[in-house]
Protein backbone atom coordinates (compact mmCIF):
# COMPACT_ATOMS: atom_id res chain seq x y z
CA UNK A 1 0.00 0.00 0.00
CA UNK A 2 1.18 3.30 -0.61
CA UNK A 3 -0.33 6.48 0.23
CA UNK A 4 -0.56 10.09 -1.61
CA UNK A 5 2.37 12.16 -1.37
CA UNK A 6 4.54 9.19 -1.08
CA UNK A 7 8.49 9.78 -2.69
CA UNK A 8 8.75 7.69 -6.01
CA UNK A 9 12.22 5.99 -5.85
CA UNK A 10 12.72 6.77 -9.10
CA UNK A 11 12.56 10.33 -9.80
CA UNK A 12 12.26 11.46 -6.34
CA UNK A 13 9.20 13.09 -6.78
CA UNK A 14 5.20 12.76 -4.81
CA UNK A 15 3.09 9.81 -6.08
CA UNK A 16 -0.01 11.13 -6.63
CA UNK A 17 -3.25 9.54 -7.01
CA UNK A 18 -4.56 10.78 -10.21
CA UNK A 19 -0.86 9.74 -11.62
CA UNK A 20 -0.23 6.56 -13.72
CA UNK A 21 1.44 4.35 -11.03
CA UNK A 22 3.13 1.07 -11.01
CA UNK A 23 3.54 -1.28 -8.63
CA UNK A 24 6.25 -3.67 -8.45
CA UNK A 25 4.82 -6.95 -7.59
CA UNK A 26 7.74 -8.41 -6.36
CA UNK A 27 8.77 -5.61 -3.78
CA UNK A 28 6.08 -3.20 -3.93
CA UNK A 29 7.62 -0.36 -4.98
CA UNK A 30 5.31 1.93 -6.06
CA UNK A 31 6.93 4.35 -8.88
CA UNK A 32 6.14 5.90 -12.27
CA UNK A 33 5.37 4.22 -15.03
CA UNK A 34 7.90 6.38 -16.75
CA UNK A 35 10.67 6.14 -14.31
CA UNK A 36 9.91 2.23 -15.00
CA UNK A 37 10.06 2.11 -18.69
CA UNK A 38 13.26 4.31 -18.01
CA UNK A 39 14.94 1.85 -16.48
CA UNK A 40 13.55 -1.47 -17.88
CA UNK A 41 12.69 -2.44 -14.65
CA UNK A 42 11.73 -1.85 -11.18
CA UNK A 43 13.96 0.77 -9.81
CA UNK A 44 14.98 -1.33 -6.70
CA UNK A 45 15.43 -5.01 -8.67
CA UNK A 46 19.34 -4.63 -7.49
CA UNK A 47 17.77 -4.75 -4.08
CA UNK A 48 15.03 -7.98 -4.92
CA UNK A 49 17.64 -10.56 -3.90
CA UNK A 50 18.72 -9.02 -0.50
CA UNK A 51 14.19 -9.98 0.05
CA UNK A 52 13.81 -5.65 0.04
CA UNK A 53 10.26 -4.91 0.75
CA UNK A 54 8.79 -1.43 0.23
CA UNK A 55 7.03 0.46 3.30
CA UNK A 56 5.32 3.76 3.20
CA UNK A 57 6.70 6.91 4.79
CA UNK A 58 3.05 6.12 7.10
CA UNK A 59 3.54 2.90 7.72
CA UNK A 60 5.94 1.65 10.26
CA UNK A 61 6.50 -2.03 10.48
CA UNK A 62 7.28 -3.46 13.73
CA UNK A 63 10.95 -4.66 13.93
CA UNK A 64 12.19 -8.13 14.95
CA UNK A 65 13.64 -8.59 17.83
CA UNK A 66 17.42 -9.41 17.08
CA UNK A 67 19.31 -12.22 19.48
CA UNK A 68 21.71 -10.81 21.42
CA UNK A 69 24.54 -13.28 20.00
CA UNK A 70 23.64 -11.44 16.21
CA UNK A 71 23.51 -7.90 18.49
CA UNK A 72 27.37 -8.71 19.08
CA UNK A 73 28.41 -9.81 15.31
CA UNK A 74 30.05 -6.63 13.70
CA UNK A 75 27.75 -5.32 10.58
CA UNK A 76 29.16 -6.48 7.25
CA UNK A 77 29.93 -3.56 4.34
CA UNK A 78 26.92 -3.95 1.82
CA UNK A 79 27.65 -6.25 -0.83
CA UNK A 80 27.23 -5.67 -4.73
CA UNK A 81 24.57 -9.00 -5.08
CA UNK A 82 23.61 -10.06 -8.63
CA UNK A 83 21.40 -13.11 -7.29
CA UNK A 84 20.71 -15.99 -5.03
CA UNK A 85 20.47 -19.89 -4.88
CA UNK A 86 18.39 -22.08 -6.93
CA UNK A 87 17.22 -23.80 -3.54
CA UNK A 88 15.68 -20.40 -2.71
CA UNK A 89 13.36 -19.82 -5.71
CA UNK A 90 9.94 -20.64 -4.82
CA UNK A 91 8.40 -23.05 -7.63
CA UNK A 92 4.69 -24.01 -7.94
CA UNK A 93 3.42 -27.45 -8.27
CA UNK A 94 2.75 -27.57 -11.69
CA UNK A 95 6.44 -26.36 -12.07
CA UNK A 96 7.76 -26.88 -15.91
CA UNK A 97 11.53 -25.92 -15.34
CA UNK A 98 11.50 -27.08 -19.45
CA UNK A 99 8.39 -25.35 -20.61
CA UNK A 100 8.53 -21.74 -21.81
CA UNK A 101 4.97 -20.34 -20.83
CA UNK A 102 5.28 -17.29 -19.57
CA UNK A 103 5.97 -17.27 -15.74
CA UNK A 104 3.81 -13.91 -14.26
CA UNK A 105 1.43 -11.93 -16.32
CA UNK A 106 2.65 -9.12 -14.12
CA UNK A 107 3.18 -5.61 -16.28
CA UNK A 108 7.03 -5.83 -15.90
CA UNK A 109 9.51 -6.24 -18.36
CA UNK A 110 8.68 -9.30 -20.98
CA UNK A 111 12.16 -10.24 -22.30
CA UNK A 112 13.07 -10.84 -19.20
CA UNK A 113 10.01 -12.93 -17.38
CA UNK A 114 8.28 -14.44 -20.19
CA UNK A 115 9.64 -17.96 -19.43
CA UNK A 116 8.64 -20.76 -16.95
CA UNK A 117 11.97 -20.88 -15.64
CA UNK A 118 12.02 -18.39 -12.27
CA UNK A 119 14.25 -14.98 -12.81
CA UNK A 120 16.26 -15.84 -9.70
CA UNK A 121 17.18 -19.36 -10.79
CA UNK A 122 20.50 -19.67 -11.05
CA UNK A 123 21.64 -20.86 -14.61
CA UNK A 124 25.55 -21.73 -14.12
CA UNK A 125 25.93 -19.33 -11.27
CA UNK A 126 23.81 -16.51 -13.02
CA UNK A 127 20.14 -15.34 -12.31
CA UNK A 128 18.09 -16.26 -15.51
CA UNK A 129 16.97 -12.43 -15.17
CA UNK A 130 20.32 -11.28 -16.29
CA UNK A 131 21.13 -13.48 -18.77
CA UNK A 132 17.54 -12.78 -20.40
CA UNK A 133 18.68 -8.97 -20.08
CA UNK A 134 21.63 -9.97 -22.42
CA UNK A 135 19.33 -12.18 -24.41
CA UNK A 136 16.67 -9.96 -25.22
CA UNK A 137 15.09 -11.58 -28.09
CA UNK A 138 13.86 -15.03 -28.27
CA UNK A 139 14.19 -14.85 -24.53
CA UNK A 140 12.01 -17.90 -23.90
CA UNK A 141 13.48 -20.42 -26.28
CA UNK A 142 17.34 -19.54 -24.68
CA UNK A 143 16.90 -19.24 -21.08
CA UNK A 144 14.72 -22.46 -21.50
CA UNK A 145 17.87 -24.46 -23.62
CA UNK A 146 20.36 -22.55 -20.73
CA UNK A 147 18.08 -24.43 -17.97
CA UNK A 148 18.89 -27.58 -19.74
CA UNK A 149 22.28 -26.95 -20.48
CA UNK A 150 22.77 -26.25 -17.00
CA UNK A 151 20.82 -29.15 -15.58
CA UNK A 152 21.89 -31.74 -17.78
CA UNK A 153 25.27 -30.93 -18.38
CA UNK A 154 24.35 -32.10 -21.85
CA UNK A 155 26.34 -29.31 -24.10
CA UNK A 156 25.00 -30.70 -27.33
CA UNK A 157 21.29 -29.74 -28.56
CA UNK A 158 20.05 -27.98 -31.68
CA UNK A 159 19.38 -24.85 -33.28
CA UNK A 160 17.84 -24.32 -36.14
CA UNK A 161 18.69 -21.25 -37.03
CA UNK A 162 21.98 -21.47 -37.56
CA UNK A 163 21.60 -24.57 -39.95
CA UNK A 164 18.37 -24.33 -41.46
CA UNK A 165 19.12 -22.20 -44.38
CA UNK A 166 22.65 -22.75 -44.74
CA UNK A 167 21.35 -26.66 -45.53
CA UNK A 168 19.02 -25.25 -47.94
CA UNK A 169 21.16 -23.15 -50.06
CA UNK A 170 23.79 -25.71 -49.68
CA UNK A 171 21.39 -27.68 -52.25
CA UNK A 172 22.20 -24.96 -54.74
CA UNK A 173 25.63 -23.95 -53.82
CA UNK A 174 27.41 -26.13 -51.49
CA UNK A 175 30.68 -23.97 -50.73
CA UNK A 176 28.33 -21.18 -49.02
CA UNK A 177 26.80 -23.56 -46.91
CA UNK A 178 29.35 -22.14 -43.56
CA UNK A 179 28.17 -18.95 -44.66
CA UNK A 180 24.86 -18.42 -43.08
CA UNK A 181 26.27 -20.28 -39.58
CA UNK A 182 28.50 -17.37 -39.25
CA UNK A 183 26.33 -14.86 -39.91
CA UNK A 184 23.69 -16.28 -36.88
CA UNK A 185 27.33 -15.42 -34.21
CA UNK A 186 27.33 -11.95 -36.08
CA UNK A 187 23.56 -11.73 -35.52
CA UNK A 188 23.99 -12.48 -31.62
CA UNK A 189 27.21 -10.28 -30.87
CA UNK A 190 29.40 -13.10 -30.92
CA UNK A 191 32.13 -11.76 -33.80
CA UNK A 192 35.28 -13.72 -32.60
CA UNK A 193 33.48 -16.68 -33.40
CA UNK A 194 31.61 -15.58 -36.35
CA UNK A 195 35.16 -14.47 -37.88
CA UNK A 196 36.60 -18.24 -37.50
CA UNK A 197 33.00 -19.78 -39.37
CA UNK A 198 33.92 -17.75 -41.86
CA UNK A 199 37.23 -17.76 -42.45
CA UNK A 200 36.18 -21.80 -43.22
CA UNK A 201 33.34 -20.51 -45.25
CA UNK A 202 36.04 -18.68 -46.82
CA UNK A 203 38.42 -22.14 -47.20
CA UNK A 204 36.02 -24.03 -48.28
CA UNK A 205 34.82 -21.91 -51.18
CA UNK A 206 38.21 -21.58 -52.35
CA UNK A 207 39.24 -25.01 -51.98
CA UNK A 208 36.74 -26.56 -53.79
CA UNK A 209 38.14 -24.90 -57.19
CA UNK A 210 40.87 -26.51 -59.61
CA UNK A 211 42.09 -26.01 -63.35
CA UNK A 212 38.20 -26.80 -64.76
CA UNK A 213 36.73 -24.12 -62.94
CA UNK A 214 39.54 -22.06 -64.03
CA UNK A 215 38.84 -22.17 -68.01
CA UNK A 216 35.71 -21.94 -67.44
CA UNK A 217 35.67 -18.46 -65.65
CA UNK A 218 38.46 -17.51 -68.00
CA UNK A 219 35.67 -18.19 -70.99
CA UNK A 220 32.60 -16.88 -69.67
CA UNK A 221 34.67 -13.23 -68.82
CA UNK A 222 35.85 -13.38 -72.87
CA UNK A 223 31.95 -14.09 -73.52
CA UNK A 224 31.33 -11.05 -71.59
CA UNK A 225 33.77 -8.87 -72.84
CA UNK A 226 32.36 -9.77 -76.33
CA UNK A 227 28.92 -8.16 -75.37
CA UNK A 228 29.66 -5.69 -73.59
CA UNK A 229 32.47 -4.61 -76.36
CA UNK A 230 29.73 -4.78 -78.59
CA UNK A 231 26.09 -4.57 -77.41
CA UNK A 232 24.77 -3.53 -80.71
CA UNK A 233 25.53 -7.20 -81.71
CA UNK A 234 24.30 -8.81 -78.77
CA UNK A 235 22.44 -12.02 -79.84
CA UNK A 236 20.99 -14.27 -76.86
CA UNK A 237 21.33 -17.75 -78.80
CA UNK A 238 24.47 -16.59 -80.02
CA UNK A 239 25.83 -16.07 -76.75
CA UNK A 240 24.55 -19.52 -75.38
CA UNK A 241 26.62 -20.79 -78.28
CA UNK A 242 29.46 -19.26 -76.52
CA UNK A 243 28.40 -20.59 -72.94
CA UNK A 244 27.74 -24.35 -74.01
CA UNK A 245 31.49 -24.11 -75.61
CA UNK A 246 33.03 -22.93 -72.99
CA UNK A 247 31.95 -25.53 -70.55
CA UNK A 248 32.60 -28.48 -73.38
CA UNK A 249 35.98 -27.02 -73.82
CA UNK A 250 36.84 -27.01 -70.29
CA UNK A 251 36.37 -31.03 -70.18
CA UNK A 252 35.19 -33.33 -67.25
CA UNK A 253 35.13 -32.46 -63.62
CA UNK A 254 39.08 -33.43 -62.65
CA UNK A 255 38.55 -33.42 -58.84
CA UNK A 256 35.02 -34.41 -58.34
CA UNK A 257 36.03 -36.66 -55.29
CA UNK A 258 38.03 -33.80 -53.52
CA UNK A 259 35.01 -31.56 -53.72
CA UNK A 260 32.81 -33.73 -52.85
CA UNK A 261 34.70 -34.95 -49.69
CA UNK A 262 34.77 -30.84 -48.41
CA UNK A 263 31.13 -30.69 -48.99
CA UNK A 264 31.08 -33.33 -46.88
CA UNK A 265 33.35 -31.77 -44.26
CA UNK A 266 31.30 -28.26 -44.52
CA UNK A 267 27.99 -30.13 -43.29
CA UNK A 268 29.54 -31.54 -40.69
CA UNK A 269 30.65 -28.63 -39.89
CA UNK A 270 27.32 -26.84 -40.11
CA UNK A 271 25.77 -29.81 -38.32
CA UNK A 272 28.47 -29.21 -35.47
CA UNK A 273 28.01 -25.37 -35.33
CA UNK A 274 24.22 -26.35 -34.67
CA UNK A 275 24.56 -29.06 -32.26
CA UNK A 276 27.20 -26.49 -29.87
CA UNK A 277 25.67 -23.34 -30.81
CA UNK A 278 23.32 -22.53 -27.44
CA UNK A 279 26.79 -23.88 -25.46
CA UNK A 280 28.97 -21.40 -27.18
CA UNK A 281 26.19 -18.43 -26.71
CA UNK A 282 25.58 -19.12 -23.06
CA UNK A 283 29.98 -19.11 -22.80
CA UNK A 284 29.77 -15.78 -24.46
CA UNK A 285 26.87 -14.17 -22.33
CA UNK A 286 28.69 -15.53 -19.36
CA UNK A 287 31.81 -13.79 -20.19
CA UNK A 288 29.76 -10.32 -20.91
CA UNK A 289 27.90 -10.71 -17.69
CA UNK A 290 31.13 -11.08 -15.83
CA UNK A 291 32.79 -8.06 -17.46
CA UNK A 292 29.93 -5.81 -16.70
CA UNK A 293 29.88 -6.68 -12.95
CA UNK A 294 33.29 -5.53 -12.67
CA UNK A 295 32.53 -2.41 -14.54
CA UNK A 296 29.61 -1.38 -13.38
CA UNK A 297 29.70 0.75 -9.94
CA UNK A 298 25.69 0.29 -8.93
CA UNK A 299 22.54 -1.60 -9.90
CA UNK A 300 21.72 0.72 -12.27
CA UNK A 301 24.56 0.86 -14.30
CA UNK A 302 24.90 -3.19 -14.40
CA UNK A 303 21.74 -3.49 -16.18
CA UNK A 304 22.19 -0.44 -18.57
CA UNK A 305 25.90 -2.57 -19.62
CA UNK A 306 23.74 -5.79 -19.83
CA UNK A 307 21.56 -3.96 -22.35
CA UNK A 308 24.08 -2.36 -24.37
CA UNK A 309 26.48 -5.91 -24.60
CA UNK A 310 23.05 -7.94 -25.42
CA UNK A 311 20.18 -8.05 -27.79
CA UNK A 312 21.12 -8.48 -31.38
CA UNK A 313 22.78 -6.73 -34.18
CA UNK A 314 21.81 -6.41 -38.06
CA UNK A 315 24.65 -3.92 -38.59
CA UNK A 316 27.49 -6.52 -37.50
CA UNK A 317 25.57 -8.95 -39.87
CA UNK A 318 25.63 -6.73 -43.11
CA UNK A 319 29.54 -5.73 -42.43
CA UNK A 320 30.57 -9.24 -42.31
CA UNK A 321 28.15 -10.28 -45.54
CA UNK A 322 30.11 -7.25 -47.60
CA UNK A 323 33.20 -8.10 -45.96
CA UNK A 324 32.76 -11.96 -46.64
CA UNK A 325 31.85 -11.44 -50.55
CA UNK A 326 34.97 -8.66 -51.06
CA UNK A 327 37.41 -11.41 -49.45
CA UNK A 328 35.73 -14.14 -51.73
CA UNK A 329 35.84 -12.56 -54.96
CA UNK A 330 39.54 -11.11 -54.37
CA UNK A 331 40.53 -14.65 -53.20
CA UNK A 332 38.69 -16.61 -56.45
CA UNK A 333 40.50 -14.00 -58.66
CA UNK A 334 43.61 -14.94 -56.98
CA UNK A 335 42.78 -18.34 -57.25
CA UNK A 336 41.71 -18.86 -60.73
CA UNK A 337 45.23 -16.69 -62.25
CA UNK A 338 47.33 -19.52 -59.87
CA UNK A 339 44.85 -22.06 -61.87
CA UNK A 340 44.64 -20.51 -65.18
Amino acid sequence: MWNNNDICSGCNNPLLKNEDIVVCPVCGTPQHRECWNKNGACVNEHLHSEGFVWTSAGIKEEEPEVPAEQKAEPELPPVFNFGIPNTQAKKSENYDPYGEEPHRQDPIPQFIYNTAIPPEALIDGIPASELAQVVQYKVPRYISRFFRIDQTNMKFGWNWGVCLIALIMSIFYPPISLFYPALWFFYRKMPKIGVLVLAGALFFSIATLDARDARIMNGMLEVYREVIDNPTEFNPSAMQDKINKVFDEAGPEENESRENFLNILAHLAVFGLSGFADYLYLGDIKKRIYKARKTAADGGMYRRLLYEKGGTSLGLVLLAAVAYFILQVIATKLTISILG
